[in-house]
């Protein structure tokens, strides 16, 4: 199937929910994804007619810092010790299949196993030990998975802008008339503007001292000042569909659904993140670094099924916070809306995966 074919197709799928299939056949199915910081995984009876999730059966994310373990190596490859660490967690997800009774898996890996040098040789022999077989993805297929997720999340799915931020990239998303998707790809993350804050507006080694506090407001200034550069690289097509969505972006991952939105909203199941709403959690958070004392906290990982905020003061959400302020500002875009769909969720129903 054409790639523009796919992508209108996959539209229709997402928008059209047929009253024909009253008595769709249910298939229970595995998603594991191979990330960058964790092996994440789902298991759900899915209609097998509109590749819908029915009923969560079991899911979670065990740590694998996959993406630093390939990054410590000049050759950036996988080694012997690293890939029996990844069997071995393969085999415990295929026993927990067993258990389940799931005949249907699917294995994705992204960014972190697509830089990986050997990964052919990886590939075979996970394939080997554990029968399962992993599909690397394209970026141009993970951005149309990034953009199937944001069309089904979506409460307006017309031509959304998808946003989403890792730790050490960003992407932004949109439909493009001429192509399936267009997929502007930002050199700098969460962990990479984090580090920004501490070594170039504080001054600070990041290797010594990993606290903001305390950021004055000057060094605000000067990390808004690099996030305005950030998003001045984003291509015009992008902007104006912003524009043109009246200033709303879908944003999708872990950083906005578990740092940004619990640091911002109160209320519990607000999806909808105004630029005012972050503008006035970042005036209060550095109000309150002058007033309250901070103890040195570890930042839990936002991929953790078992994330919440922070009881007290979380220095990764306040400079994530100020670098998607300054995007916001930037850009026009006045309003987020934070999907609560997790990316094993869209694996799962990702069609072509299971067609």
């Amino acid at each position: 199937m054409k790639p523009s074919l796919l992508h209108h197709w996959l539209i229709s799928t997402c928008l059209i929910a047929s009253p024909l299939f009253a008595t769709d056949s249910v298939e229970r199915r595995m998603a594991i994804e191979v990330g960058s910081s964790a092996i994440k995984y789902a298991i759900a009876d899915v209609n097998s007619n509109t590749d819908t999730i029915l009923e969560i059966k079991d899911q979670d994310s065990i740590t694998f810092r996959l993406h630093d373990k390939v990054l410590n190596n000049d050759r950036h490859t996988i080694d012997k010790a690293t890939l029996g660490a990844l069997s071995d967690i393969f085999l415990r997800l295929k026993d927990k299949a067993s258990y389940y009774h799931t005949p249907h898996i699917k294995v994705i890996a992204t960014e972190a196993m697509r830089i990986t040098s050997n990964k052919v040789e990886v590939q075979s022999t996970l394939q080997g030990k554990t029968g399962l077989v992993m599909q690397i993805l394209t970026q141009a297929n993970e951005d149309r998975m990034d953009y199937f997720t944001a069309l089904r999340a979506s409460k307006k799915p017309d031509k959304p802008v998808v946003w989403d931020i890792g730790n050490n990239s960003y992407q932004l998303i949109a439909d493009d008339p001429t192509a399936d998707t267009l997929a502007y790809k930002g050199d700098s993350g969460s962990r990479s503007f984090f580090r920004y804050l501490l070594e170039v507006a504080q001054g600070k080694d990041w290797q010594k001292d990993s606290n903001l506090h305390p950021l004055t407001k000057e060094q605000f200034e000067e990390g808004l000042r690099f996030a305005h550069h950030l998003a001045g690289k984003v291509p015009k097509l992008v902007r104006s569909q912003i524009v043109r969505n009246n200033g709303e972006v879908v944003a999708i991952g872990s950083l906005f659904q578990y740092s940004l939105l619990e640091a911002v909203k109160t209320e519990p199941g607000q999806l909808l993140v105004t630029q005012n709403e972050v503008k006035q959690f970042i005036d209060r958070t550095l109000i309150r670094e002058q007033t309250e004392h901070h103890p040195p906290d570890q930042e839990q990982q936002l991929n953790q099924p078992d994330y919440h905020q922070h009881q007290g003061f979380s220095h990764l959400t306040l400079s994530n916070a100020i670098m998607v302020y300054g995007f916001m500002q930037k850009l026009g875009i006045l309003s987020l809306e934070v999907t609560d769909r997790t990316s094993t969720d869209s694996i799962l129903e990702y069609s072509p995966f299971w067609q």
